[in-house]
């Protein structure tokens, strides 16, 4: 993991350490549809030494949210749906079961096991959302990454700042927010 915990992956920067670390490894795999944005430069050049993959690479293009404030790119935030998230995890196991044919079986096994958790994780998802009554599903954000999840569990997704972390939310932006609150 080179992106800790608690650290912003859209304006993160590799540093020499990091791209050591992947070089060092055998197979690297990113979360995709520009999450890293600032660390695509890396990326790029440990692809040119070793296999590197999006794990959001074979997400249906018609599943994919675009903003109109992303001009063009996809919402990368797609782990919010954990039905999506299941096609991330199908990706990896494909991969890896590529690049290590010989434990392929064992890959797909674990991938299974995996996504019938997700499956369940879902299933009660929903079951517990559904429990809110439909007017009262709001969910109020500072950093509006919610978007997939909004969808998937049918919760009217509100964010203050936006999808992009670069932005400030403006005291515009959270009168909004009270006025939709109150």
């Amino acid at each position: 993991n080179i992106i800790g915990e608690g650290v912003d992956p859209h304006i993160y920067r590799a540093t020499r350490n990091d791209v050591f670390e992947l070089l060092r490894a055998n197979i690297v795999f990113y979360s995709g549809l520009m999450l890293e944005g600032k660390m695509g430069d890396a990326l790029i050049r440990v692809a040119m030494k070793k296999p590197v993959y999006a794990v959001t690479q074979l997400v249906d293009e018609k599943f994919l949210l675009q903003p109109p404030e992303f001009a063009g790119q996809y919402d990368p935030h797609l782990w919010m749906d954990v039905s999506a998230w299941m096609m991330a995890v199908k990706a990896v196991v494909e991969k890896l079961g590529d690049f290590d044919p010989k434990n392929e079986k064992y890959y797909g096994l674990r991938g299974k096991k995996y996504i019938e958790s997700l499956e369940r994780l879902h299933e009660y998802g929903l079951k517990s959302i559904s429990s809110i009554p439909k007017s009262r599903r709001v969910l109020i954000t500072a950093h509006d990454a919610f978007n997939y999840f909004g969808r998937a569990y049918k919760i009217e997704v509100k964010g203050i700042q936006g999808l992009s972390t670069e932005s400030e939310a403006g005291l515009k932006d959270i009168n909004n927010i009270v006025d939709d609150v109150i």
